[in-house]
């Protein structure tokens, strides 16, 4: 019956739902054995589902996604020639310069197509044009461009790619392919690069792999994964610790570039050729892979929707058998548990009946059930007891708090319902009171008719009760109902209540709305319930029980509305919400006012948002707190009120005035007279109106404020808070620019003030910013600059900007004022010449005002102090508002408290003494001070000299110290107990500044009290003087005695030497830890107060040796940490000029010095990767030296078997910047180094500083090349030409500021020089015009006509400024005497060519020497005769003498190879002294410094060497050959032992054996030309071949070096190369390749017999690179030619070929081949530019494995047998990678030395793996050697 019941309460629409489940119940095993393999199926079925709908999913989003396929874009470039001398004469036989038939030229021509994918891949459609595949496409050709007009760089048309040029030379092409992507790539720059190992990809990949990083290393915040929180290496590269997720996209914008081209070289040769003059090139292109997406939709289709509807027909069937047999086991379950235990069954049955029941009646579960408390086992459980006690204690409690109803009279059991009643009729009439007290009539009354539902049930329930006893009343429903009102009470009308009392303003119109809500609900409430209360008795007697049905209807509608209410906020909070937001409304009030007056954008509503990142980048600005109202500014105070008012009225009408003529007001005057507070007053009444942009309060104290590279940025920040467009801006500048805030100042301007303002757009308002106290900016050279930016910056800027600068008049900064671009744009106020009767007024008028409140505040009797006393110490005053006042605080001071007996002081010394009239402008100051001094001592006289020696102690240190230190840390600087300082300045708070706590830094409060202590003149008391010199010996002392007890190596505890700075986490925490601020302070500052101090004072010499002995490297070390290795060599230049002039210094000393200057500068890349590689590389290649004995016990485990120089290099430091340097040369009298080139923004002119090799500025002014740099001698500007017009830029070398242009001249000026006297400058150019210009007016002196028929083509002055030497077009050298009325006198011709460099040979000398093409030749200007003519190498195009005559340096171009030297020359006998190597490519430039001492050259090869003239001249062998070697290739021995290095270039072959350590072996081949050298792998034997009048191979025996035959292998070769040797194993066979009448083939020649043993044919090609197997049966052979690459396998018994396979991928070529230990494989090393390694299978020669960017490739053996691939990389910077698999390993970093050009051809070429060694090719000519194994060891220890 159950059941049909059951049915029919099932609605009609769940019977019609559709049956989904088709699981089975459990437990049907032992029922049914069936179900078992039902759910094997079952999940199989799942598993399939699961599978099917992921790999649908997978091909969607494929579809949606570009699917690419890598193919072969293959690109042919050919050249032809026409008119060339060998070639058939025209017709008629003549020239036509119009038509250009006959002139001698060449076509060059580029052209491409796709390459077939295969039969699956191939398109049969229309092939793609090759100009589809590029973006863009550069041809640069290196022809001289003086003897042809037409431009070096082509950009030829998309498909147009032939190129037409004449010439009948050779050229060398460099054809740069810039792809098509799609999507487009992007680079990934460095450090982001490295960190997700992603060097090109699309914008989408990129971000993948970086959160696959993240990912991976766990970086996602648990407990807001939105935010990513960065790892060390993650936060070094970003430079923020963390981000959201959302902002990371643009994060990664700032590592992304544009792709690197495609570099494609081509010789144009025009010689006859002998064989096509084509290539071909293979270039991987992306492209759409039709064929796969076609296969994918085929996919998703071929799933049909009729096999859909059969499947989910068969899933209907089964769910519905599933329901069945659920519904059968349900049943089986309930009959079967009533048949095994009918009493438990029924007792469960009704427990869970009495729990539906529950639910049914609404009950919400909460208490114990009547059901349990019917069981005795319910009293029993654990928690009954703690359940009485926990009660008891509640009813105490209670009690205690009067709520207690104890003291009522118990009910008895029969009246217990009664009281119920009664108890809630008090608490809902309490309700009703309150409510009628409200003020809302409508909730009153819906409150008082729920209150009568109450009582009517109350009544209803006790006449049913006295009626009906056995039937139920409705009391639980009262109670329920009861307790839903006074819940309404105290939720909602309590609040309320309560809120409105307050105020009637809190009632909002949100509330009163949602009010009436309620009110409206409960009145409804009340209606329904109204049919109750009017009832009469007998009508509630017999409806009490649907009486109790409406109860709780009510009751659940009347909490319903309640929690409506409150879920819309609750009335006490939502009272506290207004009330605060009233509150910040008024407050935005008053911000939007203000706003309102500094950016009507503001008023309007346009805010600018910023996000996270944005913010972060503002943040992290470094910058000073210079600001005026900064903290650490506590005592700074403005004008007194009514003072100054005439100098504050004139810079409020310059700051008022609409003209933009004079944007900067300067302020200057003398010490103490009130520049600052003027500057303080100015500052907060800009402020004020919302006009300070920004203020920058410079003070020599503290070392943030008075670093010039820290006021841009800080004024950048100051302007972004100033205004929020501004800030928006500046934020987007930083996203472009993160690191400006560390560049050049001129970048900082431009980029974060200059360009923001400008594209903030032009604008009336004012911005005001203040420099104050200009004179203690540091260094002079900064100060300088500041000011020569803001000249040249100004003018574009669009708003009317107001610079206010206050400042003494320092020498430094009044001639920079003097300057004309400063000088008409800026208004100047001499304050201390205002008039005295001005001044004093003011001055009286502070005095009277302060000194009345100190009277007051010490309630002295008025009038005090009297007219006569405030007259007589303005008089004393002397117009400096300083005295004034230092007199209010020492009067006022409150630690003495006599402010009578302190004036009187003052007055009556000065009484007493008789005044000079002639004194001077600071004798009242001075005697002020002295005076409060002398009161500081006690009066006992032995006290009296222990204080003074404490006074001078402490604050001696305070005023010389370069960083200002906290009192803490300069106690433990200077050995002081903690206190000890404070107390020596406890009566000097007048003059002093003194914090209370440790932190506070103590400093003096005024600039001048620090020049009276600090000069002997104004302050004669010994007791006090503090003498500079002296002083700063005591602190170095003090400085180096810290050093050595403190520092260690690995102070931070990394225990690993070879980890890097960026990997160390926490590295600025760990850092201070183990630096304290005063260790910090002498590791950064020690070498300063070394180089101030007096040399006679040699206290701690001794101490400076120790430290230089044991202590030196761990320094570095901890500068390095800090990130402060320029520092480092910036202290030791120091050190080491101080102590030259020493005699008693030891030797030694000065040489290590001089060493570790030459250490730091050759391995500073190293160094600041990280601290402990100074260990583990840089002192590992140090060459022999005292730095490197001395250390030696540090280094650790040496891997180093070869290569250790034996001396330093004379190239001191290599300096990249700029792409292409033209030209180089020293300024401001050698300290800087200035190079002209090109950048990647264009024509550039860089500037370096010769101390640390760092780049401190830039000119970017000129639009062309640049063609010719001058330098003053001891002025700091530069003059440059370039060829646009004007092309003279006069500019300022420290601030990079244009200072001015030449612009009256005609034609183009190809010299230029400058008057080192007078400063004059002269320039010469085609009109044969000798021009003299003045610097600062830019305007034309006089000019004199040199030659006007032939264009001037050199130019030199004298260096006494007297006479000018010049060549001309005609041959000519000729002389004149500057400003004379003679003419010109000529010296003599050239034989061929014209002077192009010119030069005097040395001071006030009437020699001359001038190069013209393959003769040098000296001139005797006085008799005017070629003292003598001297035959050079040809193509020398630069010549440089030494001041002093002595050395001429010659540069000239080799014939081929990577390598260009300079050749230093003695100039009289003309002796080759040495060659300066390390340019890769052409040399530019070269330049002598003024002393001689060092030499500048600029090529290329996009570097700028200096070199020290010194070394170099040391490190020659004069009269000897100086030829430069260059390793052109190398090979070695199997096990690394024996070496073989042959020089192509120079037709030389060294040999080296490694194990004994014995000198280079030059090899004499006696070949005209040397192309081969071939060592075998056991070392025995050596091959060299190569041309004389055949081609000759000879062996050679390693033991005697002696030639033991040679072989005529025959008559040509490839024209690619040499052809190809190898040895077998054994060395018992050599292979040679052979081209002889076009026909390849193979020599095989016995060793021992030097017999021919075979001669193989069969090759298509020349033969390039051959290898004999490990057992010496087989020959490997490649042969390239035609556009196509074969490969061969040879058996060496019986001559034949074994497998021939062609191999188009390796068509790039090889540079060498070689078989695996266990000859399964053959491993090809590619060439370059793509060093592409390939893996063959040796049966078969199928291509096994391609390995990208693997220039240096071996096979490793281990113990165990296995054999791995090994990659060795060299990156640019010098880090060298082992690549094995994917694990990447940076083994060491390698110096300038051990790398023999700069670029990665160069460098791979000339490195080579033999066994478990790496040979590397040095630029010296020797090799260097690298234990592998050993590194290996290093690292796996690590």
């Amino acid at each position: 019956m159950s059941n049909t019941v059951n049915e029919a309460a099932v609605p009609s629409k769940l019977k019609r739902r559709k049956l989904v489940d088709r699981t089975l119940p459990s437990g049907l095993d032992d029922v049914a054995e069936e179900s078992a393999l039902y759910q094997e199926i079952q999940d199989m079925e799942r598993s399939l589902d699961w599978t099917i709908s992921r790999k649908r999913m997978e091909i969607q989003e494929a579809l949606g996604r570009p699917v690419k396929i890598r193919r072969k874009l293959r690109v042919f470039i050919s050249h032809s020639m026409s008119g060339q001398a060998w070639q058939e004469p025209t017709a008629n036989d003549g020239l036509n310069f119009e038509t250009g038939e006959g002139i001698p030229a060449w076509t060059l021509r580029i052209e491409g197509r796709l390459l077939d994918g295969g039969p699956q891949r191939l398109n049969k459609g229309a092939q793609r044009k090759f100009s589809s595949f590029l973006k863009s496409m550069i041809v640069e050709v290196d022809q001289d461009p003086s003897l042809y007009n037409e431009s070096n760089i082509i950009e030829p048309p998309q498909d147009g790619f032939e190129i037409k040029r004449r010439g009948d030379m050779s050229v060398k092409a460099r054809i740069l392919l810039h792809l098509e992507h799609f999507p487009e790539h992007f680079k990934v720059m460095s450090p982001l690069a490295d960190i997700i190992s992603v060097k090109e990809e699309t914008r989408v990949g990129i971000i993948a792999a970086l959160w696959n990083y993240i990912k991976m290393n766990g970086l996602q915040d648990k407990g807001h994964p939105t935010l990513v929180k960065f790892d060390a290496r993650l936060a070094q590269a970003f430079q923020i610790p963390e981000v959201p997720f959302n902002n990371i996209p643009e994060l990664v914008n700032r590592f992304l570039a544009p792709p690197d081209p495609v570099v494609l070289h081509h010789i144009i040769s025009v010689e006859q050729p002998i064989a096509p003059n084509m290539q071909a090139f293979d270039i991987d292109v992306d492209m759409d892979d039709v064929f796969l997406k076609q296969k994918m939709n085929q996919a998703l289709l071929s799933y049909s929707s009729e096999a859909q509807a059969a499947i989910s027909a068969l899933d209907d069937e089964m769910a519905q058998a599933a329901q069945s047999i659920r519904n059968s086991k349900l049943k089986r379950d309930f009959l079967t548990s009533f048949a095994e235990d009918p009493q438990k069954f029924i007792q469960t049955w009704i427990a869970s009946q009495s729990r539906d029941l529950e639910v049914i009646l609404g009950d919400d579960g909460r208490g114990v059930r009547d059901e349990d408390l019917r069981r005795s086992d319910f009293f029993r459980l654990p928690w009954v007891k703690e359940a009485v006690q926990t009660f008891g204690m509640r009813k105490k409690v209670r009690e205690k708090l009067g709520l207690s109803r104890s003291s009522s009279p118990q009910p008895s059991p029969g009246s217990s319902h009664d009281a119920t009643l009664t108890t809630m009729h008090t608490a809902l009439v309490i309700v009703k009171a309150s409510v009628s007290g409200l003020g809302v009539p409508g909730l009153e009354a819906a409150v008082g008719g729920l209150l009568e539902v109450v009582a009517a049930a109350k009544a209803s329930s006790i006449h049913s009760r006295n009626e009906a006893p056995n039937m139920r009343d409705n009391q639980d429903e009262i109670n329920a109902f009861t307790q839903t009102i006074l819940r309404l009470h105290n939720d909602i009308i309590t609040p309320l209540k309560t809120g409105m009392s307050n105020s009637s303003t809190y009632l909002t119109p949100e509330l009163n709305q949602r009010l009436d809500s309620l009110t409206q609900e409960l009145q409804q409430l009340k209606a329904e319930a109204e049919g109750l209360a009017t009832r009469g008795r007998w009508q509630r007697f017999l409806n009490a029980q649907d009486d109790i049905e409406l109860l709780r209807k009510l009751n659940l509608e009347l909490d319903q509305n309640i929690q409506r209410f409150m879920m819309s906020g609750g009335i006490a909070s939502e009272m506290a919400i207004t009330e605060l937001d009233q509150k910040i409304s008024t407050g935005f009030d008053n911000i939007e006012k203000r706003w309102d007056r500094s950016d009507s954008a503001f008023v309007a509503g346009q805010t600018e948002l910023l996000t996270y990142a944005q913010l972060q980048l503002i943040k992290n600005l470094p910058r000073a707190h210079a600001r005026h109202d900064s903290a650490v500014r506590n005592e700074a105070i403005g004008c007194f009120e009514g003072t100054r008012s005439n100098t504050l009225k004139e810079i409020a009408d310059w700051v008022e005035s609409t003209d933009r003529t004079r944007p900067i007001y300067w302020l200057r005057g003398a010490a103490g007279v009130g520049k600052s507070t003027i500057a303080q007053t100015v500052a907060e009444r800009e402020d004020s109106k919302a006009r300070l942009g920004a203020s920058f309060f410079f003070s020599r104290d503290e070392a943030t404020r008075r670093n010039a590279l820290l006021v841009f940025p800080t004024i950048a920040f100051q302007l972004a808070n100033f205004n929020p467009q501004l800030k928006r801006l500046i934020a987007e500048s930083l996203e472009k620019h993160p690191d400006v805030g560390f560049s050049t100042m001129r970048q900082q301007v431009d980029k974060l003030i200059v360009g923001p303002l400008v594209e903030w757009g032009p604008s009336d308002r004012i911005i005001v910013i203040i420099l104050d106290a200009f004179d203690e900016c540091d260094p002079e050279t900064g100060a300088r600059e500041i000011l020569t930016l803001w000249a040249a910056q100004i003018p574009r800027i669009p708003i009317n900007i107001k610079i206010l600068v206050t400042s003494r008049p320092e020498l430094h900064i009044r001639n920079t004022f003097q300057l004309p671009v400063l000088r008409q744009i800026s208004q100047q106020c001499i304050l201390h010449n205002i008039e005295d009767s001005i001044v004093e007024a003011d001055i009286e008028l502070y005095l009277r005002h302060h000194l009345n409140e100190i009277a007051a505040n010490c309630e002295l009797e008025i009038p005090w102090p009297t007219d006569r006393e405030v007259r007589m110490l303005t008089q004393y005053s002397g117009k400096l508002f300083i005295f004034a006042a230092t007199v209010v605080k020492f009067a006022g001071d409150p630690k003495v408290c006599d402010p009578q007996g302190r004036l009187d002081l003052l007055l009556e010394e000065r009484s007493s003494k008789e005044r000079s009239r002639s004194r001077s402008r600071y004798q009242e100051v001075d005697q002020l001070y002295s005076q409060i001094l002398n009161r500081s001592l006690p009066d006992d006289e032995d006290d009296r000299e222990d204080a003074a020696s404490h006074f001078r102690k402490v604050v001696g240190a305070i005023v010389i110290l370069f960083d200002p230190l906290p009192s803490g840390p300069l106690e433990v600087l200077l050995c002081l107990p903690q206190g000890r300082a404070k107390r020596s300045l406890l009566h000097l708070h007048s003059v002093m500044l003194v914090p209370e706590s440790l932190d506070g830094q103590i400093r003096v409060l005024h600039p001048s009290f620090r020049d009276f202590l600090t000069d002997a003149q104004r302050c004669s008391d010994p007791h006090f003087y503090i003498d500079p010199p002296v002083t700063h010996g005591r602190i170095a002392a003090l400085c180096i005695e810290h050093l050595i007890s403190s520092l260690r190596r690995d102070p931070i505890e990394t225990g690993n030497a070879w980890i890097l700075n960026s990997e160390i986490n926490g590295l600025d925490q760990r850092v201070a830890n183990a630096f304290k601020r005063h260790l910090q302070y002498c590791c950064i500052y020690f070498g300063s107060h070394v180089a101030s101090a007096r040399r006679d004072d040699l206290q701690f010499l001794h101490l400076l040796d120790v430290f230089l002995s044991t202590r030196l490297l761990m320094w570095i070390e901890a500068l390095s940490l800090m990130y402060k290795i320029d520092s480092a060599i910036e202290a030791l230049r120091a050190i080491k000029t101080w102590c030259s002039p020493i005699d008693e210094i030891n030797p030694r000393i000065k040489e290590l010095l001089s060493d570790a200057i030459r250490f730091l500068l050759q391995f500073k890349p190293s160094l600041r990767l990280g601290g402990g590689q100074l260990y583990v590389t840089a002192l590992q290649h140090t060459p022999k030296s005292v730095l490197r004995q001395q250390y030696a016990h540090e280094m650790g485990p040496r891997y180093i078997l070869r290569g250790i120089l034996t001396g330093w290099e004379p190239c001191i430091s290599v300096l990249r910047g700029c792409l292409r340097p033209y030209c180089a040369a020293f300024a401001t009298g050698g300290e800087y180094i200035i190079t002209a080139g090109i950048s990647g923004d264009g024509h550039i002119i860089e500037v370096w500083s010769v101390l640390t090799s760092t780049e401190v500025g830039s000119y970017t002014g000129h639009e062309s090349q640049i063609t010719a740099l001058a330098c003053s001698g001891s002025a700091s500007f530069a003059v440059s030409v370039s060829r646009s017009s004007p092309s003279v830029h006069i500019w300022d070398v420290v601030t990079g500021a244009l200072l001015g242009k030449l612009l009256d001249f005609q034609g183009t000026i190809h010299e230029i020089r400058i008057l080192q006297g007078e400063g004059g400058i002269l320039t010469a150019g085609n009109d044969g015009v000798l021009r003299l210009w003045d610097p600062v007016t830019c305007a034309l002196v006089s000019s004199y006509v040199l030659d006007r028929n032939h264009r001037i083509t050199a130019l030199t002055l004298s260096q006494d400024d007297c006479w000018v030497g010049f060549g001309s077009l005609d041959c000519a050298v000729a002389v004149w005497q500057l400003n004379a009325n003679e003419p010109a006198h000529r010296l003599g011709l050239h034989t061929n060519s014209p002077a192009y460099k010119i030069t005097f040979k040395e001071r006030n000398n009437n020699m001359l020497v001038s190069l013209a093409g393959e003769e040098i030749c000296i001139w005797n200007c006085e008799e005017r005769t070629m003292v003598r003519s001297i035959s050079i190498l040809p193509r020398t195009k630069h010549l440089a003498i030494s001041p002093d005559g002595v050395h001429a340096a010659l540069v000239s171009e080799a014939s081929s190879g990577i390598e260009y030297s300079v050749q230093l020359y003695r100039l009289d006998n003309w002796v080759l002294l040495t060659c300066l190597t390390g340019h890769s490519r052409q040399v530019n430039s070269i330049t002598f410094s003024a002393d001689g001492s060092h030499i500048v050259t600029a090529a290329q090869d996009s570097t700028v060497r200096l070199w020290d003239s010194n070394t170099g001249l040391k490190s020659g062998n004069p009269g000897t050959s100086q030829e430069v070697f260059n390793h052109t290739s190398l090979s070695g021995s199997e096990d690394g032992s024996r070496v073989l290095s042959a020089s192509v270039i120079f037709n030389r072959v060294r040999f080296w054996d490694i194990n004994k350590d014995t000198p280079l072996v030059e090899i004499e081949t006696g070949i005209t030309l040397v192309l081969l050298a071939q060592i075998s792998p056991d070392g025995r034997w050596i091959a060299t071949g190569g041309f004389s009048e055949v081609l000759d191979i000879q062996l050679w025996r390693t033991e005697t070096m002696e030639l033991t035959t040679t072989w005529t292998a025959g008559y040509g070769w490839d024209y690619e190369g040499p052809g190809a040797t190898a040895f077998s194993r054994d060395g018992a066979l050599l292979a040679s390749s052979f081209f002889p009448n076009y026909r390849a083939g193979i020599y095989i020649w016995s060793t021992e017999s030097y017999e021919q043993q075979k001669r193989i044919f069969g090759f298509r090609y020349p033969v390039l690179k051959l290898t004999f197997s490990r057992d010496s049966t087989r020959i490997f052979a490649l042969s390239r030619g035609s556009g196509s690459c074969e490969v061969q396998m040879i058996d060496v018994l019986e001559g034949t070929t074994i497998l021939k396979v062609d191999r188009p991928e390796l068509n790039l070529g090889a540079s060498s081949c070689l078989f695996y230990p266990d000859d399964s494989h053959i491993l090809i090393r590619g060439k370059t530019p793509h060093f592409s390694t390939h893996v063959l299978e040796s049966e078969t020669l199928e291509l096994a494995q391609t390995i990208e960017n693997a220039p240096v490739s071996h096979v490793r053996r281990h113990a165990d047998g296995r054999v791995e691939l090994a990659i060795i990389r060299l990156d640019p910077d010098g880090a060298l990678w082992e690549v094995v698999g994917s694990t990447s390993t940076r083994l060491c970093w390698l110096p300038d030395a051990w790398r023999t050009g700069q670029n990665t051809e160069a460098i791979h070429t000339t490195m080579i793996c033999v066994g478990d060694r790496l040979v590397v090719g040095l630029k010296s000519g020797d090799i260097g050697v690298l234990d592998l194994e050993v590194l290996r060891q290093i690292h796996r220890q690590r």
